[in-house]
């Protein structure tokens, strides 16, 4: 990890300002399409609440881009065919991972994504207790 970039990244004397939302966004869209992952266009907005937020910063600074698929929206969409990451957002990427910024923030969506996971298995084991219950 390079310090002095650090200090200097997350200090008000760097040109390009993100706020954190804004780098949690690009560190989620990043490994969004790293991960090829899979979303549903018009779905329930709490799988992005983090995300909404900070990506209009990224389009409008041209680190990023957003294209809606043409053709029926009621299908899962590979997150790569709407969202994209500009020469510039992988430019800020690096400096992201070079002051260990990124990695801070991707742990952190490791951490909420395996709590999540958690929740959800421990929702589908009450199912299913649920459904033996009833057919007992």
């Amino acid at each position: 990890m390079n310090d002095l970039l650090r200090s200097h990244v997350t200090s008000t004397a760097f040109a390009l300002t993100l706020g954190k939302t804004q780098v949690a966004a690009l560190v989620q869209l990043d490994r969004m399409l790293i991960e090829n992952r899979h979303f549903h266009p018009l779905g329930p907005r709490s799988a992005f609440s983090a995300f909404v937020p900070g990506i209009r910063g990224l389009l409008d600074r041209g680190l990023a881009t957003h294209t809606m698929p043409k053709g029926k929206r009621t299908d899962l969409v590979p997150v790569g065919k709407i969202w994209s990451i500009t020469k510039a957002g992988q430019l800020v990427i690096e400096l992201l991972k070079e002051a260990g910024i990124y990695q801070e923030y991707s742990g952190e969506l490791t951490m909420r994504q395996t709590m999540r996971d958690q929740q959800n298995e421990e929702n589908e084991e009450r199912r299913w207790a649920k459904t033996e219950e009833k057919q007992r």
